[in-house]
């Protein structure tokens, strides 16, 4: 569908009698309800949650919620003004560049792997690795030393 309509607005010719029919699901099909977590921008908050790299972020920008240590109160604070939520997904804002959407560690695995073995790629050197993964609009901090980890490990 979504094909179609991308091919139709680049289209010069305007195409009369054609019927475009639109769905939205009232809810989502996956649920992703366990033990009783709540994410918010990719992160888990609540019980039983696990303290990640943007657990300050979103705690501050969620929350209001401050560290104690003051230091590292203003660090967090003056981090925290790269990032923003849309539809409770974390966002990093680039100077010249996309929104590029913040990962959890749990996921980025999966997403240079992906870009590394599969649909994108040809086994890529770390640098280009992570060139690839900002161009798909994903980021997390360690984004290049975990690439330089996956490419290590892999024998091509």
């Amino acid at each position: 569908m979504v094909d179609q309509l991308s091919k139709l607005a680049r289209s010069n010719q305007f195409i009369s009698g054609r019927r475009i029919t639109l769905l939205s699901a009232a809810k989502p099909t996956v649920s992703w309800e366990e033990e009783k977590k709540e994410e918010i921008g990719g992160v888990f908050v609540g019980e039983n949650s696990t303290s990640t790299w943007a657990t300050p972020i979103v705690q501050i920008l969620i929350e209001g919620i401050l560290p104690k240590d003051q230091r590292e109160a203003r660090k967090v604070k003056l981090r925290s003004v790269r990032f923003v939520f849309i539809d409770d997904e974390m966002y990093k804002r680039g100077f010249s560049s996309p929104l590029l959407k913040c990962l959890n560690p749990d996921r980025t695995e999966y997403v240079m792997r992906e870009i590394h073995e599969k649909r994108c790629g040809n086994h890529f050197g770390a640098c280009s690795l992570t060139r690839k993964i900002l161009r798909k609009s994903y980021y997390w901090p360690t984004m290049l030393k975990d690439a330089s980890t996956l490419v290590q490990k892999c024998s091509p």
